[in-house]
């Protein structure tokens, strides 16, 4: 745990000091954290010289983790040729603009891409990519200028500014965190063992809360994505839907 806490930590300030315009995000966690487990499992078993023993055996991805954290960050950094213009970019810059140009197509989809907003922003929860989407769609998609003159943008924004087209890539969240989670909940427990029933209660209760006043929705499905991925992809298709039939009824 120390070695991968270390190693994202290094990943993201050299990504930051390489090319301050790239952000992975949750991304860049996973990308570090998987390459420093791998480090771990081979590093562990490894012989180095006796006036280094302090540093062997587990404590060595401690070392090595960070180290290759540096290589990593140059890797998804790299750009070639190394001027400002005409750059062409790998790894990672071509992936978060072909994210974002996606996002964007979504604003102008209407009832599809509301429907496709709400199904990905439920399926991509396991890869935390749904942020990449969320910060377009709630801080930067379309416009509006208040009666004071300042202009506003995303959903989220102009819907609190009192644009009264704005709020459709919202409301779902609504069906889902306030009823649908709630709902898997109490089947959680209405389906539970009798010996179980008292423990899935804990859960039960305290996940359904925790989404209906916080919004946070991850403790009850990180508890049965994984164990039933059909269940998963039905409730991202349902957020879907939640979204495009208000948005048929106009529901902002």
């Amino acid at each position: 745990v120390l070695a991968g806490v270390l190693s994202v930590m290094v990943f993201r300030q050299a990504l930051t000091y390489l090319n301050e315009s790239i952000s992975m995000g949750v991304f860049g966690g996973i990308v570090s954290g998987v390459s420093t487990a791998i480090i771990y499992n081979y590093s562990k078993n490894w012989k180095v010289p006796s006036m280094f023993s302090f540093f062997a055996g587990e404590k060595l991805a401690i070392t090595l983790g960070p180290i290759f954290s540096l290589i990593l960050a140059g890797v998804f950094s790299f750009i070639w040729p190394p001027i400002e213009a005409g750059v062409f970019s790998f790894i990672w810059p071509p992936i978060e603009a072909g994210l974002d140009a996606f996002a964007i197509g979504l604003g102008s989809m209407g009832i599809f891409g509301v429907f496709l907003f709400g199904f990905l922003n439920r399926a991509l929860i396991p890869t935390g990519l749904h942020h990449v989407f969320n910060a377009y769609i709630f801080y930067e998609l379309g416009s509006y200028t208040t009666a004071n003159g300042t202009v506003v943008t995303g959903e989220m924004t102009r819907f609190l500014a009192g644009d009264p087209s704005a709020g459709s890539f919202l409301v779902m969240f609504y069906v889902i965190m306030v009823f649908g989670i709630p709902g898997v909940a109490a089947a959680m427990y209405k389906t539970a063992r009798p010996e179980n029933k008292e423990e899935v209660k804990g859960l039960a209760n305290s996940g359904a809360l925790t989404s209906i006043v916080a919004g946070v929705t991850e403790p009850i499905e990180f508890s049965f994505m994984f164990t039933s991925s059909l269940l998963y992809f039905i409730h991202s298709v349902f957020t879907g839907l939640a979204g495009a039939i208000l948005y048929l009824f106009n529901s902002r």
